[in-house]
């Protein structure tokens, strides 16, 4: 495990734990890392399929594209709340393909994106609520799990095809962002049900 990869490990389980408990009430902040997530994973997957293309110039597309969806989802409400949805969507679609064995392809998770996108569209408060509980449990679950040597967060499509290779892991590890996920959701439903008092 490399210096960096231990950083990139702790900072996905501050900003996780943060998004997770807090991710309605620091929505600008948190549209903004779900932009960048979304936008920088789509850039790569999109520059993987360039063939004979350098592992570096790979990391410049994503980077650039997750600046690009970082700054529309902050700027642009809608596009944000879409890209958190897409986010989900993507995850939740990933997760239940590499638990059938099986690496899960680029047109399944940009359709469970979209699917994501419009349907956190529709039912955005209470479901924003939800979607950044989870989604910041998985940074938190994906920063532990690679401390432990379980996971390996530089792997691509969102770090699946890790979750595949590290198939005696991978209940533990979804139990483990479900039930923080639970727990997130109802801290910020609660909050939000006092703050309305």
């Amino acid at each position: 495990m490399t210096l960096a990869s231990s950083t990139a490990a702790i900072l996905s389980i501050v900003l996780g734990a943060l998004i997770c408990f807090f991710g309605y009430r620091l929505l600008r902040v948190t549209l903004g890392i779900a932009g960048f997530v979304v936008g920088a994973a789509l850039g790569g997957a999109i520059g993987s399929m360039i063939t004979g293309v350098s592992q570096v110039f790979l990391l410049i597309i994503a980077v650039v594209c997750g600046i690009v969806g970082a700054i529309l989802a902050a700027v642009l409400y809608k596009v944000g709340v879409f890209l958190l949805g897409a986010g989900a969507g993507m995850l939740i679609a990933g997760l239940v393909v590499a638990g059938t064995g099986n690496t899960p392809h680029i047109l399944v998770l940009v359709a469970a994106g979209i699917v994501g996108g419009l349907i956190t569209l529709l039912l955005q408060r209470t479901l924003v609520s939800i979607l950044t509980a989870f989604g910041g449990a998985w940074g938190v679950a994906a920063g532990v799990f690679h401390l432990a040597g379980w996971y390996d967060l530089s792997a691509g499509y969102l770090g699946l095809a890790a979750l595949r290779a590290s198939a005696p892991h991978f209940g533990l590890m979804v139990i483990c962002w479900i039930v923080l996920g639970i727990l997130g959701s109802i801290a910020q439903l609660a909050g939000r049900r006092k703050r309305r008092r």
